[in-house]
C-alpha cells in the first residue's frame, strides 16, 4: 500500500519539506530525505533540484497535498 509522506514543514517558508507518495513498508525511505525511486515518488520538495512550491501560499500547499492524495489513491487501485 502507498501513503502520503511529508517530511519537514510545508507551512513554514523558512523550513525545507519533502512531499512524497511512499510504500508503507519502505522504512528507509520514510526516515530519509531524497532517495526517490520505484518505492518512493517525490512529488514536491524544497531541497536542491526539487519541485518547489513558489509561492508557498495556502493555495499552492492545498494543491500539493491534494495532488499527493490523488496520486496515492491511483497507486493503491
Amino acid at each position: 500500500m502507498w501513503k502520503v509522506q511529508l517530511l519537514g514543514d510545508i507551512h513554514d517558508q523558512d523550513q525545507l519539506f519533502e512531499l512524497s507518495a511512499i510504500q508503507e513498508d519502505n522504512k528507509f525511505g520514510q526516515r530519509s530525505w531524497g532517495w526517490g525511486g520505484p518505492e518512493k515518488i517525490i512529488l514536491f520538495s524544497d531541497g536542491p533540484g526539487g519541485n518547489h512550491l513558489n509561492p508557498r501560499s495556502k493555495e499552492s500547499i492545498d494543491f500539493a497535498l491534494s495532488t499527493a492524495e490523488k496520486v496515492v489513491q491511483v497507486l493503491n487501485n
